[in-house]
């Protein structure tokens, strides 16, 4: 873990430090976020099967890791957004387990079949909390955000979004009209097949996925009982 966090923080001792300690304190601090989220969990592998949360196998030329999210299930009330944030934190572990780390991130937001309910699962105060844990422990270099199948009322929603959002990150918002221009900024070779790439479909990535949380487990065990091992530190100095 040490290793992950002064790659992530270009070997600055402070940073990591501060980085490393914020990484157990969100786990104290968000219960509703970290505890029984282990993703072995059937109500975490049912929130896999609702929405792809997918990193691609291979960087690109830039060395830059591409993250796909994807609604799988369009049934609003079959969305848990804590367990969704949840697992998206798990799957930003399962890089740092796999030791895929890179000099930079690109997200493609697919939001074919997302509506207003779905959005509205997601509260102020969740935004919020992600916001912390993203910003104080693993403050993703983002170098491109890629929105496709984009519904009318996400126009109004990006606008904020950029208003909101440093304008650095703003000028990296890229809205598609069809997945051919997602080529002009990610080779074919390593979109999936659903994007009209060469790499696997996303059914096929996401078994991959999961069997490598499989792998992984005995990493999510440990961090279960860490968070256990917080919780009681912090009750007995009450």
């Amino acid at each position: 873990m040490l290793e992950m966090f002064l790659i992530m923080n270009n070997y600055d001792i402070d940073v990591t430090q501060r980085k490393i300690e914020m990484y157990y304190q969100v786990r104290t601090d968000y219960p509703e976020i970290f505890r029984n989220k282990n993703p072995t969990l059937p109500h975490m592998m049912k929130v896999a099967d609702v929405i792809y949360t997918i990193t691609l196998p291979e960087l690109t030329p830039e060395m830059y890791r591409v993250n796909i999210l994807k609604i799988k299930d369009t049934n609003p009330s079959n969305l848990d957004a804590y367990d969704f944030v949840a697992h998206m934190l798990n799957c930003l572990e399962l890089n740092y387990a796999k030791g895929n780390y890179a000099a930079g991130e690109l997200f493609i937001y697919d939001l074919e079949g997302i509506s207003l309910r779905h959005m509205f699962k997601f509260g102020l105060g969740l935004i919020r909390k992600l916001a912390r844990v993203l910003q104080e422990v693993y403050s993703p270099k983002t170098k491109g955000i890629h929105f496709i199948n984009c519904p009318i009322f996400i126009d109004t929603i990006l606008t904020i979004a950029r208003a909101a959002t440093k304008e650095k990150i703003a000028k990296r918002f890229k809205v598609h009209n069809s997945k051919e221009t997602l080529k002009e900024f990610i080779p074919e070779s390593i979109l999936p097949i659903d994007y009209g790439g060469q790499e696997e479909c996303l059914d096929t990535l996401r078994r991959i996925q999961e069997e490598q949380f499989e792998k992984n487990i005995a990493r999510f065990n440990t961090l279960d009982n860490l968070k256990k091992i917080k919780t009681i530190d912090s009750n007995d100095k009450k």
